[in-house]
């Protein structure tokens, strides 16, 4: 699975292999610099880390960063709903408790 990050946010690529060069096939999409790939807007960029002649390459997805969720804070009573929204479309809400 090819790796994933945020548009404004960052990952780190490694590579066993010391003493390449890290570039972007689509630095407006996700630029890379040390192996630290900075989304930034949504898209796929290639990014590849090169010795010599030799590369090795992945893509990378970048996902657009949801929208605040509204209304925030929200108060609910016990046994109660709340409903809540986001403008950014396609998302999965979730609960951490």
């Amino acid at each position: 699975s090819n790796p994933t990050v945020c548009a404004g946010s960052t990952i780190t690529l490694t590579d066993a292999t010391s003493g390449g060069i890290w570039s972007s096939g689509g630095p407006a999409i996700a630029t890379v610099a040390g192996g630290v790939v900075t989304g930034v807007v949504a898209g796929t960029a290639n990014i590849s880390y090169s010795i010599g002649y030799c590369s090795s390459f992945t893509t990378v997805t970048v996902n657009p960063t949801p929208a605040a969720i509204t209304p925030t804070p929200v108060t609910v009573c016990l046994g109660g709903t709340a409903t809540l929204t986001d403008a950014t479309a396609g998302g999965a809400w979730s609960s951490s408790a």
